[in-house]
């Protein structure tokens, strides 16, 4: 509508559509900033209900963005509405704020829905910064290793480096976890340079130390004598002892050195030396150091739980297809540990009396035998030349 206020000079208003995230300081005066709305949604009604008439029904979408120009509300809607709001229309570095935010409260159910919402990511930075944050800030344990299996298949230099610094503030066993998914990565793909992947596996196998020491422990006794000479040894007798070890490690499988190496904890500039010196020695590929050092991890216990179903099925079959029936020779031990004890019968007969010892088939016989024996030669107590085992027999039942 066109008003004329003075001769010669016009003044109107334009209604026009305006980008979804126009904000209430903007020049332009919206329809919810007169409302004072903190939201838009397309389609949707702004103001309260009203009478439907017979129009086209307008398509409400289901995201909303924040429009109010404060940013404690601003902050507020992102805190109620975080999951709708259409993360492609906000600036750039609220964006990052949303990134951050999401990474922290994401929860396992919506894993694939927050990565959707980032589908407009080219560059991939918000990404990055969503799973970062996945790996500082999330209480999840199970977000936590799919955060890290993200970032290890991304190849991104810089995000693999400070997934590894993240890292070493976890408990041991999800450290433990981590570490294995790292270092499958780093034996599957080249990531980052040279330098940059051998770095990467030594900090890890530093996380993991315990791991490798077992293993070389095991693999090799005389391990537990250099290590323990070099930690307790100080000064100049602690850099001979790490050039000691590295070169017993030298002499072993590659394997076997990168475990004692692994395992060796230097505490002097010289010893360090000495250590690094061997590492890069050993670390010329880095994809090969990385499955030697993943292969000094133990099992799963899949395995395990396989190996006790085939022995089942395996006593199944000895016992006529019966999983689990257990042996007679099994069952009179299980009796005979319950209690150490003399077990006695109702008639306080015990078995000591009666000349039998539970679970020994071989006194059993010869007590037989010393029966049939007496019987023969007419001893007191046997009728006829059958009653004496019987009577045993009886007994022993």
């Amino acid at each position: 509508r066109v008003t004329r206020r003075q001769p010669g000079k016009e003044a109107g208003l334009v209604v026009d559509f305006v980008h979804p995230a126009t904000k209430h300081d903007d020049p332009v005066v919206t329809l919810h900033s007169l409302l004072d709305r903190d939201v838009y949604r397309g389609g949707a009604i702004v103001v309260g209900p009203v009478r439907r008439g017979r129009g086209r029904k307008m398509r409400v979408e289901r995201r909303v963005l924040p429009v109010c120009a404060e940013e404690e509300r601003r902050f507020a809607v992102f805190e109620r509405e975080l999951w709708r709001i259409a993360v492609e229309h906000l600036d750039y570095g609220e964006q990052h704020v949303w990134a951050a935010l999401a990474g922290a409260r994401v929860q396992p159910n919506g894993w694939r829905r927050a990565r959707a919402m980032l589908h407009f990511d080219r560059e991939g930075e918000l990404k990055r910064r969503f799973l970062l944050t996945a790996l500082q800030r999330n209480r999840h344990s199970q977000l936590r290793l799919r955060a890290l299996q993200e970032i290890a298949a991304s190849k991104d230099a810089e995000a693999f480096d400070t997934a590894i610094d993240i890292m070493a503030g976890w408990p041991r066993d999800e450290r433990r976890e981590g570490v294995k998914v790292m270092l499958q990565a780093l034996a599957e793909r080249r990531i980052g340079r040279r330098d940059q992947a051998n770095a990467w596996i030594w900090r890890m196998a530093e996380y993991t130390r315990e791991v490798h020491e077992e293993y070389a422990t095991q693999r090799w006794p005389e391990t537990k004598r250099l290590l323990g000479l070099l930690v307790n040894s100080s000064g100049p007798a602690h850099a001979r002892n790490a050039r000691r070890l590295v070169h017993a490690a030298r002499k072993e499988d590659r394997r076997l050195s990168a475990a004692l190496l692994a395992a060796a904890l230097a505490h002097t500039p010289e010893a360090e030396e000495a250590l690094r010196g061997a590492r890069t020695r050993l670390a010329r590929k880095p994809a090969a150091l990385a499955r030697e050092l993943l292969r000094n991890f133990p099992k799963g216990r899949r395995g395990r739980g396989r190996r006790r179903k085939k022995a089942v099925a395996s006593d199944a079959e000895g016992n006529g297809g019966m999983p689990g029936t257990p042996q007679v020779s099994e069952l009179v031990g299980a009796v005979a540990g319950t209690d150490d004890d003399v077990v006695q019968d109702v008639d306080g007969e015990t078995a000591a009396d009666r000349g039998v010892v539970a679970g020994d088939e071989m006194g059993f016989v010869e007590q037989v035998r010393s029966e049939e024996a007496r019987s023969e030669n007419g001893s007191p107590g046997s009728g006829n030349g059958s009653a004496g085992p019987e009577q045993t027999e009886t007994a022993a039942g």
